[in-house]
């Protein structure tokens, strides 16, 4: 125990020189964090408007509350895999039902504090998507305190919302009711309505449960009388009940306290039959939605129901109400048009209409979507009148808040959704003498003419520098539109590339079909682009990442939504967002690549293969198919499939006019593996050196295979001592050139989730241990099976400059080197931190499961790392004794007390400097931040000071003349002598 402690101590100290703090004020300055919350799938407004509180839940398991003025997020909590059921409100809390209707929560709902949680032992089917599950507050027990009542499948529980004791639970006999909602609930008798499972009809039935003890009046009987077949129930906080039948235009009712029944009758409109009916929960009001999607608000009298207002139907409607904190109802239509967007408001009380046109520039289909839902909030002023604010979810998962019609904010949740992330650099202005460098330029002039023109460019670099210095200081905001800008983003922000390649616009590709841009110094949106209209989005590559004119090129790929089988493609300008042109291809790509050859405009060419194994390329012109067919024998690509448990490596046949991809080689795992991960090489990986010198200065060289493809299975491996079969996890290194395996490990009582990354010769993953109970992280390094032997600086100088080219047809299987450790937390995802030229140690980045980024320094990760007492030549080499756990320290978590909620995918690109990497962290939030894996070595921090730094030369500026003045003051007075 003294040994490992002594260990573990003197693995810290060694990496304490390796990592940095920060303080307080200096976050945010160099990162950004962006907070999300997902697509809503519960909205609700606080009654008192001067609360301006919203709370949600959304389809990632979020619950929180937004500030309904700003739309900032007040709190919020991720229940993880627990899908939200339903959420309801009531005076200082807030309840959640939550896992399929298996657990409540309360909540404070000022600040999110958890008051408490209780399982409901629910029964609910989870193959059914179906299933209701609802909560309310309600006193059932007569104490002028509410508490909280869940029904859940064929349950209904009562909890005290002070302290979440369960005071009964009631279960009916009846083992058809899957779906319970609660109807009705005093301190008499709690009441609910569910549907028979086995019946074709699913009439609405009603079961009476006794306050006082949860005992049963009466079981689930049927409710609604003379309806043959109910198209659509709804019930609201009255206790009313009721059943729309469409063919006879009428609607059944019941009200739960009285056991009244009654039927309304209404009239179909434009000859169009009712399709729905929603009862308004505080008042006895319905609105009857019709299949032109046109509705009416409408009493419930019986006989003829009596039309208070009649919204006119348009593809896209949709209809909502709310209340005000007085009871008064106001019904909403959202109605969109080909200028924009419509709002309708009617006035119950009052009976006023009122209409607010939204511009298309502020909202339309086209950038939009359709409208998915919508929520009412009237509140009433201090003067008395009358306010409303509407909320919109749109296709593209924005959340727009209008007030009296005008925009007062909006949120972009599509962000939540990443599915691809790039970094792409802002062009750097050239200096006014870059010129001068050019040896054509030079040769043209005398003289004196490039000691002019010599002059005038560092004046007028001088001037630059000066001016933007002054705009910095004085917060100046004028902005002139850079030459590659079409749509005017430079002069809202700014674009211009910084020489440290600090500047960058992150491209996001969302599976809501939103293409964004965002600026990497402010987290600020640049641009943003909607294709949900035409496209499930899929890929993204960048295929022109540099010009000198900005002129940058990159294109998505998607499934076409008007037909699954096509291919939509649109190329774009990342830095502006504009899009150049689409197209639909009458084809289903299965695969598609970045091919290293260029076209006449110097972007790189995209190859796709279709469901007939037809090859395509993007752009196809004549030029781009035939520099593609010069080098198509060259061209090896896989296909991983998850279903067969099989790789299949293809290769290019040359079939009359047309290329396809022909199967040259297939890894066909054993039956009964699954395949769980997969991990490339990083393309133009920037590596230092091909060897590793050692501490006796020899030189093991790596393998450096660009070709190999990391694999991880899992499997059940039967153990003849014990008679049962154990979990088995594989790690497969394959050369997708030939489809040779290199190395296989194996890891018995293992199981995943499997993370893996490759950089250069190394290759790192996580596992579960079974056995042990714990998470292990391991590492590989391949070295070349060589006899040769490099002992000097000078040869491996010249074996760095001769090893240009590798072929895996001459394969010989590496030397494998390996270690595992322990970590104290799961990684639920890794990324390498890649720099400029590779000289700079590549740290693992990793996502803890506490939704936090951690940076592990490569010497903790190293397989050479000695057992026992150090050699001397380990020790110059710098190797640390092994030590079974590793460390987690505070100071190397990139995103100190910050939380990325379900963080799911780390991307790295390098900076222009060679100390410094940038990353890009997404799941829920987005995380931007700068890397420094052996600090900032390579330019000044910023908290140096300029001012002491320019005092002190100053200083010794005029210290040297006064020197040199009283010198040659000395040298004259002895030349008179």
């Amino acid at each position: 125990m003294l040994a490992y402690q002594s260990f573990t101590l003197l693995a810290c100290l060694i990496c304490l020189p390796f990592v940095s703090s920060l303080y307080e004020d200096q976050a945010g300055l160099n990162d950004f964090h962006v907070q999300n919350i997902g697509k809503p799938t519960s909205l609700l407004f606080h009654p008192d408007p001067h609360k301006r509180r919203l709370f949600f839940a959304t389809d990632l398991n979020i619950i929180g509350a937004l500030d309904s003025k700003h739309g900032t997020i007040l709190w919020r909590h991720s229940l993880g895999n627990e899908e939200i059921n339903a959420i309801e409100y009531s005076g200082r809390f807030l309840a959640s039902l939550s896992g399929r209707g298996k657990i409540v929560r309360v909540w404070n709902a000022a600040d999110g504090v958890l008051i408490w949680d209780q399982p409901t032992n629910s029964e609910a089917d989870d193959s059914r998507r179906d299933l209701k599950f609802s909560i309310r507050f309600a006193d059932v027990n007569g104490d002028d305190v509410e508490d909280v009542i869940v029904a859940t499948g064929n349950m209904v529980l009562v909890f005290s919302t002070s302290n979440g004791r369960k005071m009964w639970e009631w279960k009916s006999r009846k083992t058809n009711i899957k779906d319970a909602e609660i109807l009705f609930a005093d301190a008499k008798n709690v009441q609910v309505v569910a549907v028979d499972s086995n019946k074709v009809d699913r009439d609405p039935m009603v079961a009476k449960i006794n306050s006082k003890d949860g005992s049963t009046i009466a079981d689930f009987g049927k409710a609604i009388e003379g309806a043959s077949k109910c198209d659509s129930v709804s019930s609201n906080y009255g206790g009313v009940l009721a059943c729309l039948q469409a063919s006879s235009s009428s609607v059944h009712f019941f009200k739960a306290e009285t056991g009244k029944r009654w039927t309304s009758s209404v009239a179909s409109q434009a000859s169009k039959e009712a399709v729905s009916v929603e009862l308004l929960k505080s008042d006895e009001m319905m609105i009857v939605r019709y299949v032109n999607q046109a509705a009416i608000v409408a009493s419930l009298d019986e006989g003829t129901a009596k039309v208070l207002h009649t919204f006119e139907g348009q593809p896209g409607t949709l209809i909502s109400y709310g209340s005000d904190k007085n009871g008064d109802v106001l019904v909403a239509q959202a109605q969109p048009t080909s200028k924009g967007l419509v709002l309708k408001s009617f006035h119950l009380k009052t009976k006023e209409l009122v209409t607010n046109e939204i511009a298309s520039s502020i909202w339309s289909k086209e950038e939009n979507g359709s409208i998915e839902m919508m929520a009412v909030n009237p509140y009433v002023r201090k003067d008395g009148s009358g306010g409303l604010r509407l909320l919109l979810l749109s296709e593209n998962y924005a959340l727009t808040l209008f007030q009296q019609g005008s925009v007062l904010w909006e949120r972009h949740e599509a962000l939540a959704y990443i599915t691809e992330a790039e970094l792409v650099d802002l062009p750097l202005p050239a200096l006014s003498h870059n010129e001068l460098l050019d040896e054509n330029v030079i040769n043209s002039l005398n003289p004196i003419s490039r000691l002019v023109r010599r002059c005038i460019a560092d004046m007028t670099d001088l001037i630059d520098f000066l001016m933007k210095s002054s705009q910095l200081q004085t917060g100046a905001s004028t902005r002139q539109r850079a030459a590659w800008d079409e749509v005017g983003v430079s002069l809202k922000h700014d674009m211009h590339g910084d020489r440290f390649g600090f500047n960058k616009i992150l491209v996001f590709v969302t599976s809501p079909g939103m293409v964004f841009g965002m600026h990497s110094q402010t987290g600020n949106i640049v641009w943003k682009k909607f294709y949900g209209n035409d496209a499930i989005l899929e890929r993204f590559f960048l295929t022109k990442a540099t010009s000198p004119d900005g002129q940058l090129e990159c294109l998505v790929l998607g499934r076409s939504k008007q037909n699954s089988g096509h291919t939509f493609v649109a190329w774009m300008q990342p830095l502006t967002g504009a899009e150049t042109s689409r197209k639909v291809l009458p084809v289903k790509v299965i695969q598609a690549s970045l091919v290293p050859l260029l076209t006449q405009k110097h972007s790189y060419m995209v190859m796709m293969m279709d469901s007939a194994h037809k090859v395509h390329l993007l752009p196809d012109t004549p030029k781009t198919r035939e520099a593609f067919r010069k080098r198509a024998l060259h061209v090896v690509f896989y296909l991983v499939d998850k279903e067969r448990s099989a790789i299949d490596g293809f290769g290019m046949r040359e079939v009359g006019d047309e290329m396809r991809g022909e199967v040259i080689w297939t890894v066909a795992f054993p039956k009964g593996e699954k395949l769980l991960t997969i991990s490339a090489q990083r393309m133009n990986e920037a590596i230092r050196s091909a060897g590793r010198v050692l501490g006796n200065r020899a030189v093991l060289l790596k393998y450096l295979n660009k070709n190999l493809l990391a694999v991880a299975t899992a499997t059940q491996e039967r153990n003849e001592r014990i008679g049962q079969a154990d979990p088995v996890v594989r790690v497969y290194l394959i050369d997708t050139v030939i489809g040779a395996i290199v190395h296989t490990a194996s890891h018995k009582d293992a199981t995943g989730p499997v993370e893996i990354v490759q950089s250069e010769n190394v290759v790192i993953y996580t596992l579960w241990n079974n056995k042990k109970q714990r998470n292990e992280i391991a590492v590989l390094e391949l070295y070349e099976n060589t006899k040769h032997e490099i002992m000097t600086a000078g040869e491996m100088m010249m074996y760095n400059d001769s090893k240009t080219t590798y072929t895996s047809h001459a394969l010989d299987k590496p030397r494998v080197l390996s270690q595992t450790y322990i970590t104290h937390t799961a990684f639920k995802t890794m990324a390498v931190a890649h720099t400029m030229h590779g000289i700079t140690t590549k740290n693992v980045i990793a996502a803890l499961a506490s939704d936090q980024i951690f940076s592990i320094d490569k010497k903790l990760l190293d397989p050479r790392r000695p057992i026992g007492k150090p050699s001397p030549d380990d020790m110059e080499e710098g190797l640390m004794p092994y030590s079974p756990f590793l460390p987690v320290m505070p100071t190397a978590v990139l995103s100190y007390n910050r939380t990325i909620l379900q963080l799911r995918k780390i991307v790295v690109a390098p900076a222009r400097i060679e100390s410094t990497c940038l990353m890009v962290a997404v799941g829920a939030d987005v995380f931007f931040s700068r890397v420094t894996p052996a600090k900032a070595f390579d330019c000044l921090g910023d908290d140096f000071n300029y001012t002491s730094l320019v005092l002190s030369t100053l200083a010794l500026m005029i210290l040297s003349w006064v020197v040199s003045w009283f010198q040659a003051k000395r040298e004259l007075s002895q030349a008179w002598k």
